[in-house]
C-alpha cells in the first residue's frame, strides 16, 4: 500500500489527474486494514488537490467507514461535505449508507436519505429500488412493497435476495401468505429460492391458513432443490390436511 500511495503521489506531483477508482481502491484497502487515520489524511489530500473527482475521494472514505463499522462517522462526514463543500454524492454512496442503515433498522435515517436523494435529483438505480422495497417492508407497508414488486418491469427492477426475503417475510406476517407464495413462484424461474428461515416461515404460514395446494407445490419445489424441510414442518402439514390421504401423499413425496 505504501508503494501504491507513492505512485499516486508521484502522478499528482506531475499534475496528472486521476480518474478516481485508483483512489477508491487505496482508501478502501487502508480502511480494511483499520488504518483509518492514514485513509482520512489521503482523502483530504486527494480532495484538496483538484486532481481527483470529489465523488471518488469522498465516496471511497464513506464506503471505507461503513465497511469498518463506523457508520455514524460516515453519516457525519457525508452530511458535512455535502453541506459545506457542495459535494454531490453518487448514487453508490447513498446506496451504501442506506443498506447499512436498513440492516441496523435505523429507518428514520433511511427515510431522510431517500428524501434527500429525491430533493437533490440523484437518480436511483436498481440497488436503490431494492433498498426502497426493503424499507417499505421494514416499516410494515406490505401493500406498497407488493405494489412496487408488481410494477418491477416498469421500473426495470430486478430484486436481489435481501429484498426478496424481506418481501416474502413481510407478506407472511401481514396476512398475505398467498401473495408471498406467488412471489416465490414467480421468482423460481429466475433461479431464486428462499433460504431456510424464509422457507419455513412461508411453509408454516401456508399450513396455518390451510393453503394445501400452495403447500404441496412448495414442498415439490423444495424437493426438486434437495432442500429437506424439518420434521416439525411435515407434522404441521399433515395436521393441516384433513383425512388420511394427506399422509399417503406426503409419504410418497418423501420417498421421491
Amino acid at each position: 500500500m505504501e508503494e501504491a500511495e507513492g505512485l499516486l503521489n508521484r502522478l499528482m506531483g506531475r499534475g496528472e489527474g486521476l480518474k478516481g477508482p485508483e483512489v477508491d481502491f487505496l482508501v478502501g484497502a487502508l480502511c480494511e486494514s483499520f488504518r483509518f487515520k492514514r485513509a482520512v489524511e489521503l482523502v483530504k489530500q486527494f480532495g484538496s488537490s483538484g486532481l481527483v473527482p470529489l465523488d471518488h475521494a469522498y465516496g471511497a472514505w464513506v464506503k471505507g467507514l461503513v465497511k469498518g463499522g463506523r457508520l455514524d462517522e460516515a453519516l457525519e462526514f457525508f452530511s458535512q461535505k455535502k453541506d459545506s463543500e457542495g459535494y454531490c454524492p453518487s448514487t453508490l454512496s447513498y446506496n451504501i449508507l442506506i443498506y447499512r442503515l436498513l440492516r441496523e433498522n435505523r429507518l428514520r435515517q433511511v427515510y431522510d436519505l431517500l428524501v434527500d436523494m429525491n430533493e437533490s435529483c440523484i437518480a436511483p438505480d436498481v440497488f436503490t429500488m431494492n433498498a426502497v422495497l426493503c424499507f417499505f417492508c421494514k416499516v410494515g407497508m406490505a401493500d406498497v412493497a407488493l405494489e412496487l414488486y408488481n410494477s418491477r418491469s416498469e421500473f426495470g427492477l430486478s430484486l436481489n435476495h435481501l429484498a426478496c426475503k424481506y418481501l416474502i417475510l413481510t407478506l407472511c406476517w401481514d396476512g398475505g401468505v398467498v401473495e408471498a407464495y406467488k412471489v416465490v413462484r414467480s421468482l423460481v424461474d429466475q433461479s431464486y429460492f428462499p433460504d431456510g428461515r424464509t422457507f419455513c416461515t412461508l411453509a408454516s404460514a401456508l399450513c396455518r391458513e390451510c393453503k394445501i395446494d400452495e403447500m404441496k407445490e412448495l414442498m415439490h419445489l423444495s424437493v426438486g432443490r434437495n432442500i429437506v424441510p424439518p420434521a416439525s414442518l411435515y407434522d404441521m402439514f399433515i395436521s393441516a390436511v384433513p383425512g388420511w390421504e394427506s399422509g399417503r401423499w406426503l409419504f410418497g413425496t418423501w420417498r421421491t
